[in-house]
């Protein structure tokens, strides 16, 4: 399949295995940035042994105590390579159906992007399919869902979506991806309306893309909690890969009585390169109190 000319250019400026986007205004090579970093570590840690010594009545009683900037993570270069590479990944799941708890299996797959018109605009559009397979009561059910999500080309903002019910996602508010966030950063990445199809005369709620970045315990040598899948219990999550932070995506759409419609949730971990990988998901659909489905999916 031919590339389009800007995700050719956004794949082989990663390839170059810089330390910043390359949209950032200066670019520094990964070696000198590592040796950097390096040197910067070790002064951190010279100065908290002063600031030890200095408590025990040892050690340079006038070292600096200005603490470190918070560590962050190149969130529009994950984002980028989200759609650029697209994801596969295997999961636990555990949940419910209609309040009856299930747990299974299942599978991500998002294809790789192609050209395409969205509301009149060229975009970049990616399908993404999670298949579930649970076990209800002791019977074998197989959930699929398939959506199609369409990006901004040269920002890799989402601008929109068809969900597997053939509802529409609009995004009408887009708001730029920060180049870099801070662990214990949030933000919103875009607002908009979801109608009931194409036609776009009925409207179904609101539409809201936020993010959350997350610490994640495996830097630290601990694993990850999954979160409770509805009213069944959530598995326990993977353990946490080092040298990376999560990073919480939530797509999420409230109706006009304020209730929520659906909930998709995907959390990624995120290296200081922008390299990512699944960790967890969570998928739910509320119809009117019928048919609710909460799926809780942890990388295995």
């Amino acid at each position: 399949m031919k590339r389009h000319p800007l995700v050719t250019a956004r794949a082989v400026s990663r390839a170059t295995r810089h330390c910043y986007p390359v949209w950032a205004a200066s670019v520094e090579p990964c070696g000198e940035f590592a040796r950097r970093a390096l040197a910067t570590r070790r002064a951190m840690v010279a100065l908290a042994s002063s600031i030890l010594l200095g408590g025990c009545g040892g050690g340079n009683n006038n070292a600096s105590t200005t603490s470190a900037q918070p560590v962050s993570v190149p969130l529009q270069a994950a984002i980028a390579d989200e759609v650029d590479n697209g994801d596969t990944a295997s999961f636990s799941v555990s949940g419910t159906i209609d309040n009856i708890a299930v747990t299974g299996s299942g599978t991500l797959a998002d294809s790789a992007p192609v050209l395409a018109t969205f509301d009149g605009t060229t975009v970049l559009e990616t399908k993404e399919t999670i298949t579930d397979t649970v076990v209800e009561n002791g019977t074998p059910i197989t959930v699929t869902e398939t959506k199609e999500v369409f990006t901004n080309p040269n920002t890799a903002a989402e601008v929109g979506q068809i969900n597997d019910d053939g509802s529409v996602d609009v995004i009408t508010q887009v708001d730029p991806i920060p180049a870099s966030a801070p662990v214990g950063s949030s933000g919103v990445l875009g607002t908009g309306t979801e109608f009931s199809d194409m036609t776009q005369q009925t409207v179904v709620g609101t539409v809201e893309d936020t993010y959350v970045v997350e610490s994640n315990p495996g830097n630290s040598g601990g694993s990850g909690s999954g979160t409770s899948g509805g009213t069944g219990s959530g598995a326990s999550g993977s353990t946490g890969s080092t040298n990376c932070d999560v990073v919480d995506l939530v797509d999420k759409v409230t109706g006009k009585n304020n209730g929520q419609v659906r909930k998709s949730e995907k959390k990624i971990c995120v290296d200081d390169k922008g390299n990512s990988r699944f960790e967890s998901g969570d998928e739910q659909e509320h119809n009117d109190g019928r048919n609710n489905d909460d799926f809780n999916e942890n990388a295995q």
